[in-house]
């Protein structure tokens, strides 16, 4: 018989894809950027500062997210495993 109170296992992948994620945002707004200072749209230092600007907040943003995704997870994992394995604490 299934128990169901049990949470779903944490799955953990090593997966390259935030990196490469990351490697192809990079070349995508530097093209797109090039095309626009092309056509008059931006001047190169504007398109730095933005590309740089982008490449600094995408991550952090991703990176909050994620931390929020997998303490989730743990909540419902500690929560569905005995208090010898594991406990929830109230937050204060």
């Amino acid at each position: 018989m299934e128990n169901k109170s049990m949470a779903d296992p944490i799955v953990v992948h090593e997966s390259p894809l935030p990196s490469s994620a990351a490697t192809l945002l990079r070349y995508v707004l530097t093209a797109i950027g090039g095309l626009l200072v092309s056509r008059g749209y931006f001047d190169e230092a504007l398109l730095n500062d933005v590309i740089g600007a982008v490449l600094i907040i995408a991550p952090a943003a991703y990176g909050v997210y994620r931390t929020v995704f997998n303490k989730r997870q743990l909540v419902i994992a500690a929560t569905a495993a005995p208090n010898a394995v594991a406990m929830v604490k109230a937050s204060s």
